[in-house]
């Protein structure tokens, strides 16, 4: 069973964040979109890692938008 840090908030899916585990981890080369975090509860802010997958779909729909 996965814990919810493994989680995604957004499509809950596993957000294959390894940064607690070897400290290089896809989150820390691609920022999150404050507009994808502000869809987030405040409880939940800076607790879970959003997905590769949310985060590039936003910046695809964002780029579409334009």
């Amino acid at each position: 069973v996965e814990s919810d840090e493994n989680i995604c908030p957004l499509c809950h899916k596993d957000n294959s964040c390894r940064v607690v585990a070897i400290n290089d981890c896809w989150c820390k080369s691609l920022s999150v979109p404050e507009g994808l975090t502000k869809q987030l509860p405040d409880n939940i802010k800076n607790t879970r890692c959003i997905c590769k997958a949310c985060v590039e779909q936003y910046l695809n729909q964002q780029t579409l938008a334009i």
